[in-house]
């Protein structure tokens, strides 16, 4: 497998959220991350190997947001072409 690792330092899922839902004019949802959940999902049907997502919310001991983390596990696929 290969492992992506993304994080950031932002305010963390939840507070974001909060502040979308306070200004109207932003309701546009993402699509990023439901195209990245369908490439993965066409890896595993195409090649048979499941690759995964999780996604973490990120807290100091005081319960702060310390931003989020994104893991992503893909499996390595090798093509050996053969001659018929």
């Amino acid at each position: 497998y290969i492992k992506c690792f993304i994080q950031d330092d932002g305010v963390g899922r939840t507070v974001a959220a909060d502040i979308m839902e306070r200004k109207e004019k932003f309701k546009k949802k993402s699509l990023g991350t439901k195209i990245t959940g369908d490439r993965l999902a066409l890896i595993e049907e195409l090649y048979g190997k499941a690759a995964k997502v999780k996604i973490k919310d990120l807290f100091d001991p005081n319960g702060n947001s310390l931003g989020t983390r994104v893991e992503i596990k893909i499996p390595k696929i090798s093509k050996i072409n053969t001659i018929k």
